[in-house]
């Protein structure tokens, strides 16, 4: 028996090898990935069953939540499986729409869709933009289809995958009104009397999607603003390069031949590519750029190209179809060529180093501070956090207030007045400490709180600018007679110097005493404090603050002067460090200023590991460097 791979069987072959690998990706995988947004649409989805409210959560879209929800229940990983299918769903309608289109290889647009980098990145996660995506092509595809008034009633239900979809139907009124579907145009509204009437037991008001919008003016001022050109600089990395290549190559032919096809400005064909896939592609990339230029409470993300993807990938197969056509003046450099672009576009997602996924450092350093907290005597004390990790990790209920509270804004609060005694504060950089408003050194400042444990990432990493940590933070008044920081190492310069090439001598400034150290081109490094980790006083955790005196006669010069702290391993290897420059100090010619840096370290992390703390230059004339002091302070239990 003779098995015959027809035109037909084609893209259904495809679909179920690309169905195979999306699976084999994910039994590989290793940890949890994608963004805090990810846990949280999953954590919604989770517990709507056990509070209803949820599924009508604004923040967390509507759609995703009713219909990822039965997937959720199981956790996680199965949750991820919803989006791998929404993922493959769209690459099946995007051939759909490619062979309404007459393209001979449509089943290509499988792959490339389910293969663009972005795209397949997000599938392995709980995020809107994928089903997002799905519901825009598949109204697309009915529109091709001529079925106009099921379009309607589809992509009607955009707002509630994501609330920007509000574009796209302004976009399928001027399709609808070109196509002369006037009866269509009522059914999209479907969505929001849908959905209105839906709401009214929970927020008693039928607009409630206008209403209860969580996008405010406050976002802008959280979020920033950015060059208009953010998105468009992303796409060689987010695309990739032979998609894009062939996506900019179909843009053309396109452009090149709307004389001639507007000659049937209303064939579905054309109304198709010109009236809602090219124009719905740059429409919401220009969307976001705006808004995000201008600062309008949109934060710039990677991942809302995602929303948008399955269009980029039929403009590709444009492009794609072009080229073979090109080519087929030989069979077989026609066939060469298409299986070398095909090849490319499926191998290139996976010289990344993102799939199978892996653990991502944030998550890792919540994994961690939980895997302690269950372990400590504090595992039963009420919590205050602010990350969707943490309920993650310590699979609890966000929504039961009885297991925790959730703080998403400190602002002008006291957190220990938002802490009975004996509770604790969960603190992270960035929902925390960024986003919540609360800096670390106001937390471990308030003499309402106790530190007992702060948690940092394997290899140092920063967000927002500030190096990312956690901590642990019990509500317990201080005894602050014995919890001020005790001098540990002091270095003055007056004695007991090293013998060592790099440190001079100098009597033309001092700080203290008579003396102090030059550091020049020649000499960059001042002599260290040092010793090993498992000497520091008491046990756990210590919170070193380093300092040093500095003066540099240049004061033209910043940012040269460089406090470091190292944690090195056994053989004095570097494990991790810490540093701090003088680029926001003024100073005037002959005015000594201090540099200041505190971290807490581990004594046990890493093993038989050392401390060490200096000073670097890196400047071309020369600094004076006095009263190299370490001071410490006990935290833990």
């Amino acid at each position: 028996m003779r098995i015959r791979i027809t035109h037909k069987s084609v893209a259904p072959i495809i679909l179920i090898l690309t169905a195979t690998v999306l699976i084999i990706l994910q039994y590989l995988a290793t940890g949890v990935s994608g963004e805090g947004d990810s846990i949280a649409h999953y954590q919604i989805a989770r517990y709507a069953p056990l509070h209803h409210e949820l599924f009508l959560s604004h923040w967390g879209k509507p759609l995703f939540t009713i219909l990822s929800a039965p997937f959720a229940q199981f956790g996680y990983s199965v949750g991820i499986i919803f989006n791998l299918i929404c993922g493959l769903l769209s690459g099946w309608i995007a051939f759909l729409i490619a062979k309404r289109l007459g393209y001979p290889h449509a089943w290509i647009a499988i792959l490339f869709t389910v293969f663009t980098p972005l795209y397949l990145f997000i599938m392995y996660s709980c995020l809107t933009e994928i089903l997002f995506s799905l519901v825009l092509i598949a109204s697309i595809y009915l529109f091709a289809d001529k079925r106009f008034i099921l379009s309607a009633i589809v992509i009607s239900l955009i707002p509630f995958a994501r609330t920007e979809g509000i574009m796209f139907i302004a976009l399928f009124i001027v399709a609808l009104i070109w196509m002369k579907q006037f009866k269509a145009l009522p059914f999209l509204l479907i969505g929001f009397v849908f959905f209105g009437l839906l709401g009214i037991p929970v927020y008693h008001d039928f607009l409630w999607f206008f209403t209860r919008m969580p996008y405010t003016t406050g976002s802008a001022a959280l979020y920033g603003s950015g060059s208009f050109w953010f998105y468009f600089g992303r796409m060689g990395y987010n695309i990739n390069y032979p998609l894009l290549i062939l996506g900019i190559t179909g843009l053309l032919f396109l452009l090149l031949n709307l004389k001639k096809e507007f000659k049937n400005y209303s064939d579905i064909k054309v109304v198709t590519l010109y009236g809602l896939i090219v124009p719905g592609f740059f429409g919401f990339i220009l969307a976001h750029s705006f808004l995000w230029w201008r600062g309008l409470g949109v934060f710039a993300s990677d991942r809302f190209m995602a929303c948008v993807l399955p269009l980029v990938a039929i403009l590709a197969l444009t492009g794609f179809e072009w080229v073979i056509r090109k080519a087929r003046a030989s069979r077989i450099i026609s066939w060469i060529t298409g299986v070398l672009i095909t090849t490319s576009v499926v191998y290139m997602p996976f010289t990344y180093g993102i799939l199978p996924s892996m653990t991502e450092p944030s998550y890792a350093v919540m994994q961690e501070l939980t895997t302690w907290l269950k372990a400590s005597p504090y595992q039963s004390r009420y919590p205050v956090y602010s990350s969707a990790f943490f309920p993650f990790y310590m699979d609890m209920d966000p929504f039961d207030r009885k297991q925790g509270t959730q703080i998403m804004s400190y602002e002008k609060t006291d957190p220990a007045s938002l802490l009975k005694p004996g509770e604790v504060l969960i603190w992270d950089s960035q929902f925390a400490g960024y986003e919540g408003k609360l800096p670390f050194d106001s937390v471990t400042n308030n003499n309402q709180l106790r530190l007992l444990k702060v948690f940092k990432p394997a290899e140092n990493f920063k967000i927002f600018g500030e190096d990312y940590k956690m901590a642990v933070f019990l509500k317990a008044p201080r005894d602050t007679t014995t919890s001020a920081y005790r001098q540990l190492h002091l270095n003055d310069f007056e004695n007991n110097l090293l013998s060592d090439s790099t440190v001079q001598v100098s009597t033309d400034f001092h700080k203290s005493g008579k003396k102090s150290i030059v550091l020049t081109p020649q000499h960059i490094y001042s002599s260290a404090a040092e010793g090993k980790l498992i000497d520091l006083p008491d046990s756990g955790t210590v919170s070193l603050r380093a300092s040093v005196n500095i003066l540099n006669p240049d004061t033209s010069e910043n940012g040269k002067a460089i406090l470091v702290l190292s944690i090195d391993q056994s053989d004095h290897k570097i494990f991790k460090y810490y540093a701090v420059n003088d680029e926001k100090v003024t100073h005037k010619p002959s005015e000594w200023y201090s540099l200041n840096l505190t971290e807490s370290v581990d004594r046990n992390i890493p093993e038989g590991g050392w401390y060490k703390v200096y000073v670097w230059y890196t400047g071309n004339g020369k600094i004076y460097v006095d009263d190299l002091r370490i001071d410490y302070l006990p935290v833990g239990y």
